[in-house]
């Protein structure tokens, strides 16, 4: 009888439980966003619209002015918080470390079909990255070479041939404006090809050129706050299949250049691993780790993130360094030294925002809630542009961002970046030629490209 009477009274009681359920929701969604960080308003799961496409960077700054150090806005049904100081990302990204992961942005999984550091959160990404900084700082030439111990080290003799190649380049110029970026990005490149594949690089100087070009042509325009990067990966097949929807998301010239850099870099890995690999290669360490288990599609994949990564960046910020110095000789008097750098680094910002991040549990940032699956952006730039207006800087530059997802490359690169801009600046007095005074350009995509590309190489005199 009792359980006759319970079957009646069940819907009413399931529709009451689901009412309160829904209730309880609602009101825990909008203490939520009482307590997110402020912002504007957008239209309904579309979000807003002004932060999309080539103004997001003049827009991030406009949000930064208006609403402070930390701002949140909605995204195509994400949540979007940018921080603006150096305090709010350092508590974001290293106080709360264990809470930030990778975003995934969707063009680049369709790119990278999965595989990969840079782009993924997954358990294998995360080990692979573990195993990066293993394999490239536990090597006994690598820790010399950041500690600057030349004798018997198999890494600085060939770092130190490619400077001194580039430094004859620009002696060739003979005091004529010359474009450094094809030089720098041939220099870079080669030494990274030592580091990835312990041998010399047998590609031609033109097919390098062309290559490091449409890498830099994807990075400038492959922005993080665009429609394409927040689409469903439930959608990201049908690009495969309906090339016209690659055209209507701007997806399609990344595809086709993606395709040559791709090619090419599978066509020397391939030769290179047919030929065997140097035993002095930070890829050979990586296939005879046995935990590891590398598959080939992975070594592949990671050798192409850090040559190109590696070598774009890096050519950037070489460039931006010498307006630096060209703009500011005073300063360079002597030799450049840590602080030098620091100030480089604070005037280039490259990669302004660095790569996008999630927020895997709900956390607390300056006193702001920030819900969990939020998409997190570090403004590097307004860090830096905030260091660059301050006479004491009690904060350091985050070219290579912070926290768990911090460029594994870093700690190299800013060594070997180092090492260039003091042969250069010990060799040369440098003058920037203006381009019709053309302003600095804004950035669009995840770099920023260079000030000036023209220079004049002045000989100093020798003492």
């Amino acid at each position: 009888m009792w359980l006759q009477s319970l079957c009646e009274y069940l819907p009413e009681a399931a529709i009451v439980v689901l009412v309160c359920y829904g209730i309880f929701l609602f009101i825990r969604h909008l203490f939520e966003l009482r307590c997110l960080p402020p912002g504007p308003y957008g239209l309904p799961w579309i979000g807003y619209i002004p932060a999309f496409g080539p103004s997001a960077f003049r827009q991030l700054d406009i949000l930064h002015k208006s609403f402070g150090d930390v701002v949140c806005f909605k995204a195509f049904g994400n949540t979007v918080v940018v921080f603006n100081s150096y305090e709010t990302l350092y508590e974001a990204a290293v106080v709360n470390r264990r809470k930030v992961g990778r975003w995934t942005l969707s063009v680049n999984d369709w790119l990278a079909q999965g595989h990969g550091i840079s782009n993924y959160n997954t358990p294998r990404a995360v080990e692979l990255r573990h195993a990066l900084f293993r394999h490239l700082y536990g090597h006994e030439h690598m820790i010399a070479y950041l500690a600057d111990r030349s004798e018997n080290n198999k890494l600085t003799a060939p770092i130190r041939k490619e400077i001194n190649g580039l430094i004859r380049e620009l002696e060739d110029s003979k005091q004529t404006p010359i474009k450094v970026m094809p030089i720098i990005r041939r220099t870079i490149w080669k030494i990274m090809w030592r580091v990835v594949f312990g041998t010399m690089c047998e590609m031609e100087n033109g097919e390098i050129e062309h290559i490091l070009q449409q890498i830099s042509c994807n990075n400038m325009e492959n922005t993080m706050l665009q429609a394409s990067q927040l689409l469903p990966k439930c959608i990201l097949p049908t690009f495969k299949y309906f090339p016209y929807i690659q055209r209507f998301f701007n997806v399609d010239k990344l595809t086709e250049r993606y395709k040559v850099i791709h090619c090419t870099m599978q066509r020397e890995i391939t030769k290179s691993m047919e030929a065997g690999l140097s035993p002095e290669s930070l890829l050979y360490r990586f296939t005879e780790d046995d935990k590891l288990k590398l598959t080939p599609t992975e070594l592949h994949r990671l050798a192409f993130e850090l040559m190109a990564a590696g070598s774009d960046t890096s050519s950037l910020t070489l460039t931006w360094a010498f307006t630096y110095l060209a703009a500011h000789p005073e300063q360079f008097n002597d030799t450049v030294n840590t602080e030098s750098m620091d100030a480089i680094h604070r005037y280039a910002s490259v990669v302004p925002f660095g790569l996008p991040h999630i927020a895997q549990e709900a956390m607390t940032v300056a006193g702001f809630h920030i819900p969990r699956r939020a998409m997190l952006i570090f403004n590097l730039y307004a860090v830096h542009q905030k260091q660059l207006s301050t006479v004491w800087n009690v904060t350091p530059p985050i070219p290579f961002s912070l926290g768990a997802r911090s460029c594994p490359g870093g700690r190299f690169a800013n060594k070997l970046l180092l090492d260039i801009i003091q042969s250069v600046s010990n060799r040369f007095n440098i003058e920037a030629i203006k381009e019709n005074n053309c302003p600095h350009p804004v950035p669009r995509g995840l770099t920023r490209g260079p000030a000036e590309n023209y220079f004049v190489f002045h000989p100093k005199m020798a003492l």
